[in-house]
């Protein structure tokens, strides 16, 4: 659980969500939908839809953490509307019960609860969905050089899926490093390891994994053993894997 909710904080505090926040709560304050332009002022709409989004955008969020934490296939579209839609319902009935006692002290009428719920499961939806695009694979017909990559790939923008260097893990992501660039997976470093599917490669320390064919040399500082890399980077070797980068001959 203090996993789920260490990923959870991760996301949020990247600015995507902040700026969704804002420029959503933006729009619908001005257009006022579901009868809140004519019952509520302009501060009043900002109040009140600024709280709405931020659950919704929340509530995404969530959905993304879930998604990424029970499939290590591809993301399923309709698992994520299904489970979009199921948010939505179950979180309008207390947003319903709030939006009344907010409306009642105003001597307003509320907005029907489909419409809060409408508003919670589009934009739930819409945030899990732009933020696990990158875990879709790109259709590829009869490319016997795609075909050879690593399941982990499927997880990379085509753009990104180079010749392998190394993993490394970074805050809860797992940053995948090829000579094509850098990219940042939300998962777990052992699943990432587990999706390589036989690249000739080793752990060297809890936090880090190289290709062997991408080590150039190594080197030690005040007795500390790091493997240098094509991206010329000092990879630390963890006194624990030692023994297996020796025998691998990368020492």
């Amino acid at each position: 659980m203090a996993s789920f909710f260490n990923d959870l904080i991760s996301l949020l505090k990247s600015p995507s969500p902040v700026l969704a926040w804002l420029g959503l709560s933006a729009l619908v304050s001005y257009s006022g939908p579901f009868g809140t332009y004519e019952n509520l002022s302009l501060f009043e709409r900002i109040l009140f839809w600024s709280v709405v989004v931020a659950i919704a955008i929340i509530s995404g969020l969530v959905v993304q953490v879930l998604q990424q934490r029970t499939a290590r296939a591809p993301r399923n579209p309709t698992a994520l509307l299904g489970t979009s839609i199921l948010f939505g319902i179950f979180l309008a009935i207390p947003l319903a019960q709030f939006t009344k006692s907010v409306f009642a002290a105003l001597g307003a009428m509320p907005p029907p609860v489909h419409a809060i719920a409408f508003v919670v499961a589009t934009v739930a939806l819409g945030t899990a969905a732009l933020r696990v695009r990158r875990d879709v694979p790109a259709l590829v017909v009869d490319d016997p050089v795609t075909d050879q990559m690593p399941r982990l790939f499927d997880r990379l923008e085509p753009d990104q899926r180079g010749v392998l260097i190394r993993l490394e893990v970074f805050d809860h992501y797992v940053c995948v490093v090829t000579d094509r660039g850098v990219s940042k997976l939300l998962m777990r470093f052992s699943d990432a390891i587990s999706e390589l599917d036989g690249v000739d490669g080793l752990r060297v320390h809890r936090s880090h994994w190289v290709a062997r064919s991408a080590v150039k040399g190594s080197e030690t500082d005040n007795g500390r053993l790091f493997l240098v890399t094509q991206d010329d980077e000092n990879v630390p070797v963890s006194r624990s894997f030692r023994d297996a980068v020796a025998k691998a001959g990368l020492i």
